[in-house]
């Protein structure tokens, strides 16, 4: 210890070790550059993570490279020909692949949009991601992305931000789409809408929103699955608006949600509306983790709720829930062995 607050008795020997994780890793790109910056408890970036944080970087070279209509063949964004701009709406027709690499920045001018009704693959990696948003000079805000599409669709290692003028950020009708690794920041309105698609979602974060954070009714009719794994679900401040609203009847398969994390909302965690029309359908939640503060108790709301609409049977329902706060219950049924018997769990 120091003789004094002020004494010079002490003194450290320190040294910061940065290393660059791989080849090509840490050069920036024309745009909106995600620096991700960890901490290791080994030398040389290795060893077990302890922390991390990242910082946005704008490398502006003087060149933007504009798009915008219909596309007439297979078209690839490459990070070096960024940033993109986009100033009239693209559009991607059935048959043709858009391939945005990673590192690659598109800007998107006021309330221009996406629409997907061929191929979208916008792969980033862990220390290239791809950023879709406006330009750092602009106040407006874009039209997100429309998905019309069967096709396997990919969103992955991307960032979206100010991206639903209208109403969402991605909207999702008669499609197929991956979603895993994305950030959403810079809205607060619905992020996405499903409807008679499949989806999976994993690994993301979803923003504070001031109304459902993802609405949806029914999959896919051919291969469906409507699958939320791993993902972080940012408070739903709302009056009554639930975190995530989905519904469905006939022969759709049930959503199953994974290991997410709910940190709360004005109503509903997850209000789940199902007609129970076919063999073998089950809403399964192996793990859902709830950590709001509250979720609006003194309203006699609930965390989680299901409606059935038909006879239960046993079997239609396994799952678990862990919830972390006291003031609320989740309004949770479980089917035991007599088809009527409902116990809440």
């Amino acid at each position: 210890h120091q003789a004094s607050a002020t004494s010079a008795d002490i003194s450290f020997d320190l040294q910061l070790d940065g290393v660059i994780p791989s080849i090509g890793a840490g050069t920036l790109q024309p745009g909106i550059n995600r620096v991700l910056v960890q901490t290791c408890d080994s030398l040389d970036g290795l060893g077990a993570k302890l922390d991390q944080d990242h910082i946005d970087v704008w490398y502006d070279d003087g060149d933007v490279t504009e798009i915008s209509g219909a596309l007439v063949a297979d078209t690839t964004l490459d990070a070096a020909s960024g940033p993109w701009f986009v100033t009239g709406n693209v559009t991607v027709p059935a048959g043709v692949t858009l391939t945005i690499e990673p590192g690659t920045t598109v800007f998107f001018d006021d309330d221009m949009r996406l629409n997907v009704y061929g191929r979208l693959l916008a792969e980033g990696t862990e220390f290239e991601r791809i950023r879709l948003s406006r330009q750092p000079t602009s106040s407006s805000t874009w039209d997100g992305l429309n998905f019309d599409s069967a096709e396997d669709n990919r969103l992955s290692y991307l960032d979206m931000e100010y991206s639903s003028r209208d109403s969402e950020s991605i909207r999702v009708d008669n499609s197929r789409l991956l979603i895993d690794n994305v950030t959403w920041a810079g809205t607060s309105k619905t992020i996405i809408r499903i409807n008679r698609s499949s989806l999976v979602v994993r690994n993301s974060t979803f923003p504070e929103t001031t109304v459902q954070t993802v609405s949806g009714r029914r999959a896919l009719a051919s291969d469906p699955y409507i699958i939320f794994e791993n993902n972080v679900f940012g408070m739903c401040t709302g009056h009554k608006q639930d975190v995530v609203d989905f519904s469905a009847s006939g022969p759709t398969p049930s959503p199953q949600f994974i290991n997410n994390v709910f940190l709360g909302g004005g109503d509903d965690g997850l209000q789940l509306v199902a007609g129970l029309r076919s063999k073998g359908w089950c809403w399964r939640w192996p793990c859902l983790c709830l950590l709001p503060k509250h979720f609006q108790a003194e309203f006699g709301l609930h965390v989680v709720r299901l409606q059935l609409e038909d006879r239960l049977e046993a079997g239609d329902f396994l799952g678990r829930v862990i919830l972390h706060t006291r003031q609320v219950q989740p309004c949770v049924y479980a089917v035991q062995q007599a088809p009527d018997r409902v116990d809440a769990w």
